[in-house]
Protein backbone atom coordinates (compact mmCIF):
# COMPACT_ATOMS: atom_id res chain seq x y z
CA UNK A 1 0.00 0.00 0.00
CA UNK A 2 1.55 3.28 -1.11
CA UNK A 3 2.21 6.35 1.28
CA UNK A 4 -1.04 8.70 2.01
CA UNK A 5 -0.52 11.51 4.52
CA UNK A 6 -3.01 14.28 5.43
CA UNK A 7 -3.01 17.26 7.85
CA UNK A 8 -5.63 18.90 9.69
CA UNK A 9 -5.88 21.29 12.71
CA UNK A 10 -7.66 21.55 15.89
CA UNK A 11 -6.91 24.93 17.14
CA UNK A 12 -3.22 24.98 17.66
CA UNK A 13 -2.47 21.75 16.94
CA UNK A 14 -1.77 19.70 13.68
CA UNK A 15 -2.94 16.47 13.30
CA UNK A 16 -1.05 14.18 11.12
CA UNK A 17 -2.73 11.13 9.55
CA UNK A 18 0.20 8.75 8.07
CA UNK A 19 -0.92 5.38 6.35
CA UNK A 20 0.49 2.71 4.18
CA UNK A 21 3.24 -0.04 4.30
CA UNK A 22 5.46 -1.45 1.59
CA UNK A 23 4.97 -5.33 2.99
CA UNK A 24 8.90 -5.87 2.86
CA UNK A 25 9.08 -8.63 5.35
CA UNK A 26 12.82 -8.73 5.25
CA UNK A 27 12.53 -4.95 6.35
CA UNK A 28 13.62 -5.06 10.02
CA UNK A 29 13.92 -1.01 10.85
CA UNK A 30 12.79 2.20 9.25
CA UNK A 31 12.12 5.76 9.26
CA UNK A 32 9.36 8.02 7.94
CA UNK A 33 10.25 11.57 7.43
CA UNK A 34 7.46 14.65 7.57
CA UNK A 35 7.44 18.29 6.95
CA UNK A 36 3.63 19.25 7.27
CA UNK A 37 2.02 22.74 7.80
CA UNK A 38 -1.25 23.23 7.91
CA UNK A 39 -1.86 25.13 4.05
CA UNK A 40 -1.56 21.72 3.08
CA UNK A 41 1.96 21.62 1.66
CA UNK A 42 3.05 18.40 3.08
CA UNK A 43 6.08 15.76 2.52
CA UNK A 44 6.43 12.73 3.34
CA UNK A 45 9.43 10.12 2.83
CA UNK A 46 9.42 6.56 4.04
CA UNK A 47 6.68 4.30 5.14
CA UNK A 48 5.71 1.76 7.54
CA UNK A 49 6.73 -2.18 6.91
CA UNK A 50 2.71 -3.71 7.74
CA UNK A 51 3.96 -6.11 10.24
CA UNK A 52 4.13 -5.51 14.11
CA UNK A 53 6.56 -2.46 15.13
CA UNK A 54 7.27 -0.27 17.86
CA UNK A 55 7.42 3.26 16.97
CA UNK A 56 9.68 6.60 18.32
CA UNK A 57 8.42 10.32 17.63
CA UNK A 58 11.60 12.21 16.93
CA UNK A 59 10.94 16.30 17.18
CA UNK A 60 13.36 18.02 14.00
CA UNK A 61 12.34 21.07 13.76
CA UNK A 62 9.37 23.86 14.84
CA UNK A 63 7.80 20.88 17.22
CA UNK A 64 6.97 22.51 20.68
CA UNK A 65 4.81 19.71 21.82
CA UNK A 66 3.90 16.66 20.00
CA UNK A 67 2.08 12.69 20.82
CA UNK A 68 1.58 9.36 18.83
CA UNK A 69 -2.57 9.44 19.28
CA UNK A 70 -2.66 6.20 17.39
CA UNK A 71 0.20 3.83 16.79
CA UNK A 72 0.71 1.26 14.33
CA UNK A 73 -1.48 -2.07 15.84
CA UNK A 74 -3.62 -4.96 14.71
CA UNK A 75 -6.61 -2.50 13.87
CA UNK A 76 -5.11 -1.23 11.72
CA UNK A 77 -2.70 -3.65 9.90
CA UNK A 78 0.37 -2.24 11.26
CA UNK A 79 -0.36 0.49 8.44
CA UNK A 80 -1.37 3.54 10.41
CA UNK A 81 0.37 6.32 12.67
CA UNK A 82 -1.79 9.09 13.83
CA UNK A 83 0.53 11.95 15.37
CA UNK A 84 -0.89 15.41 17.27
CA UNK A 85 1.18 18.01 17.46
CA UNK A 86 1.84 22.14 18.44
CA UNK A 87 4.21 24.14 16.30
CA UNK A 88 6.22 26.67 17.43
CA UNK A 89 5.56 28.80 14.97
CA UNK A 90 2.27 28.65 13.05
CA UNK A 91 3.82 30.04 9.89
CA UNK A 92 6.60 27.98 9.36
CA UNK A 93 6.22 24.11 8.14
CA UNK A 94 6.97 21.17 11.38
CA UNK A 95 9.60 18.76 10.31
CA UNK A 96 9.64 15.18 12.57
CA UNK A 97 10.36 11.38 12.08
CA UNK A 98 9.18 8.33 12.78
CA UNK A 99 11.56 5.78 13.61
CA UNK A 100 10.39 1.98 13.63
CA UNK A 101 11.90 -1.19 14.85
CA UNK A 102 9.81 -4.65 13.95
CA UNK A 103 8.95 -6.50 16.72
CA UNK A 104 10.12 -10.25 16.45
CA UNK A 105 7.93 -11.83 19.10
CA UNK A 106 4.97 -10.39 17.85
CA UNK A 107 2.47 -13.28 18.69
CA UNK A 108 2.82 -12.08 22.07
CA UNK A 109 0.77 -8.53 21.57
CA UNK A 110 -1.78 -7.41 23.72
CA UNK A 111 -3.89 -3.93 23.94
CA UNK A 112 -4.09 -2.48 27.67
CA UNK A 113 -6.34 0.82 27.46
CA UNK A 114 -5.61 1.39 23.86
CA UNK A 115 -1.72 1.54 24.55
CA UNK A 116 0.03 -1.56 22.72
CA UNK A 117 2.17 -3.85 25.78
CA UNK A 118 4.13 -6.60 25.01
CA UNK A 119 4.32 -9.13 28.23
CA UNK A 120 7.25 -10.74 28.87
CA UNK A 121 6.41 -12.95 32.03
CA UNK A 122 2.60 -14.41 31.76
CA UNK A 123 1.13 -14.89 35.29
CA UNK A 124 -1.56 -16.99 36.26
CA UNK A 125 -3.04 -15.68 39.50
CA UNK A 126 -4.63 -17.87 42.06
CA UNK A 127 -7.85 -16.07 42.01
CA UNK A 128 -8.76 -16.53 38.32
CA UNK A 129 -10.52 -19.36 38.67
CA UNK A 130 -13.15 -18.39 41.19
CA UNK A 131 -13.22 -14.89 39.09
CA UNK A 132 -14.22 -16.55 36.25
CA UNK A 133 -16.89 -18.57 38.03
CA UNK A 134 -18.67 -15.54 39.60
CA UNK A 135 -18.87 -13.87 36.46
CA UNK A 136 -17.83 -10.47 37.80
CA UNK A 137 -15.70 -8.06 36.33
CA UNK A 138 -14.10 -5.06 37.83
CA UNK A 139 -11.06 -2.02 36.65
CA UNK A 140 -7.29 -1.14 38.10
CA UNK A 141 -5.64 1.56 37.23
CA UNK A 142 -1.71 -0.17 36.27
CA UNK A 143 0.97 2.70 35.08
CA UNK A 144 4.33 1.52 34.00
CA UNK A 145 6.98 3.41 33.35
CA UNK A 146 9.01 3.26 29.48
CA UNK A 147 11.24 0.57 30.99
CA UNK A 148 8.67 -1.78 32.13
CA UNK A 149 8.77 -1.38 35.56
CA UNK A 150 5.35 -0.79 37.60
CA UNK A 151 5.19 2.35 39.05
CA UNK A 152 1.72 2.06 40.12
CA UNK A 153 -0.88 -0.62 40.40
CA UNK A 154 -4.50 0.50 41.90
CA UNK A 155 -8.39 -0.47 42.44
CA UNK A 156 -10.93 2.28 40.53
CA UNK A 157 -13.74 -0.17 40.74
CA UNK A 158 -14.03 -3.82 41.38
CA UNK A 159 -16.31 -6.48 43.20
CA UNK A 160 -14.29 -8.11 46.73
CA UNK A 161 -13.47 -11.51 44.98
CA UNK A 162 -11.64 -9.30 42.65
CA UNK A 163 -9.46 -7.43 45.90
CA UNK A 164 -5.84 -9.68 45.74
CA UNK A 165 -3.81 -6.73 45.16
CA UNK A 166 -2.74 -5.85 41.53
CA UNK A 167 0.66 -5.22 43.06
CA UNK A 168 1.03 -8.66 42.85
CA UNK A 169 1.62 -7.90 39.43
CA UNK A 170 4.80 -6.58 40.02
CA UNK A 171 6.21 -9.55 42.09
CA UNK A 172 5.37 -12.04 39.84
CA UNK A 173 4.87 -10.36 36.42
CA UNK A 174 5.83 -7.90 33.46
CA UNK A 175 5.07 -5.65 31.10
CA UNK A 176 6.98 -3.66 28.60
CA UNK A 177 4.67 -0.92 26.91
CA UNK A 178 5.25 -0.44 22.96
CA UNK A 179 5.15 3.38 23.11
CA UNK A 180 7.34 6.28 24.06
CA UNK A 181 7.20 8.25 27.44
CA UNK A 182 4.76 11.09 27.09
CA UNK A 183 2.60 9.09 23.96
CA UNK A 184 -0.17 7.08 23.85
Amino acid sequence: MPSRSRVETDGKYLIVYLEGSSGDAAKKIGSINVVASSTGQNAVTGVLSGRPCRVQFIQLENVAESSVVEAPGPSNQWARIVVRLRPKSSKRPVAFAINWTVLENASRMHVIDGVQALTTNKVRRAFQTRRRKSQVSGRVKITIEAEGNLVYAGVIDVPAILLSPPQTLSASGSISPQCEPGGR
